[in-house]
């Protein structure tokens, strides 16, 4: 199955992130994604997808709010696979990965 969101802004408005996180620093990867958004945007809101079923959502938020604070708006949930817990991946156009975070920034 796929899950597929469309929208019609403009590029100013969003931005979109990928990072992997090969040796499991989730929280750390999430933040340097935060301090980027924070960077473009000045209230940044996160719509998220991570993959790997190990993958821990709660550090990948946490990251996250050491940069942008607790009010932060993030959304997201994991990439699945049907309850075969064996692969997950996440998307671009240009990667894939079944170790990454993959996050629509938009401009609150």
């Amino acid at each position: 199955s796929a899950a597929i969101l469309l929208l019609d802004m403009k590029k100013e408005n969003f931005q979109i992130y990928y990072e992997e996180y090969p040796e499991k620093n989730y929280r750390q990867v999430a933040k340097g994604i935060a301090e980027k958004a924070k960077k473009k945007f000045a209230q940044p809101a996160f719509l998220i997808g991570i993959s790997n079923a190990a993958a821990d959502g709660e550090e990948v938020l946490r990251g996250i709010e050491e940069v942008c604070g607790q009010e932060v708006n993030a959304f997201g949930g994991a990439a699945g696979d049907d309850y075969a817990f064996t692969e997950t991946f996440v998307f671009t156009n240009q990667k894939d990965s079944d170790s990454a975070i993959i996050c629509l920034v938009l401009d609150e």
